[in-house]
């Protein structure tokens, strides 16, 4: 997948289904994406895409560093996120990923 062809509703659209995290030691975990947030202004005309955030719901643990993952969801294919744990919620632990 082309991230920098994605917009906010790509990904509003798949708000609760599973994405496949794949780590570089071939571990794996099932993450849900919870949330997708607008950030900062959107751009103005020609200025390209306004950024946002993806907050994705996994397992707490094994914790993943920070780095880029592979990612795969049925509608979507297969992309590279850089993931950032903020930490446990509701016993699971949460991962941001920010498009700009």
């Amino acid at each position: 997948m082309d991230l920098e062809a994605v917009a906010h509703d790509t990904f509003q659209e798949r708000v609760g289904e599973r994405f496949t995290l794949s780590g570089p030691g071939g571990e794996t975990a099932e993450l849900e994406l919870a949330e997708v947030t607008p950030r900062g202004q959107a751009p103005e005309e020609g200025g390209g895409r306004q950024a946002f955030s993806l907050l994705f719901a996994g397992p707490i643990e094994p914790v993943f560093e920070q780095r880029v993952y592979r990612l795969d969801n049925d509608h979507l294919g297969s992309m590279e996120l850089f993931l950032v744990a903020l930490g446990p919620r509701d016993g699971r632990m949460e991962y941001e990923a920010i498009l700009n």
